[in-house]
């Protein structure tokens, strides 16, 4: 669910912006052990990813864990989730 608004005013006048897909890795995790079945492909890194624009938004990314460091460029891709639908994730820029 969306947030009803803004983080850093509390403005509820939020809207629709695009955004360049592009961003900073700002911290990371490597998983080791799944929460569910929908996560069988392990190890898998969720990363805070702050986006050019702005926003920071948590994410999976496709790179090895030795090769992921703070502050490395990222893009977006949008790939299937485990419920088919599609969900953003990053690789190296």
């Amino acid at each position: 669910m969306a947030p009803s608004r803004c983080s850093k005013c509390l403005s509820e006048k939020l809207s629709w912006a695009k955004a360049s897909g592009k961003g900073r890795v700002a911290s990371f995790t490597v998983v080791h052990r799944p929460p569910s079945k929908a996560f069988e492909k392990i190890p898998y890194i969720l990363a805070l990813v702050d986006l050019e624009e702005g926003p920071r938004l948590m994410a999976h990314v496709e790179a090895a864990p030795k090769e992921l460091k703070i502050g490395m460029s990222v893009k977006v891709r949008f790939v299937p989730g485990p419920d088919g639908r599609k969900q953003p994730a990053f690789e190296a820029a």
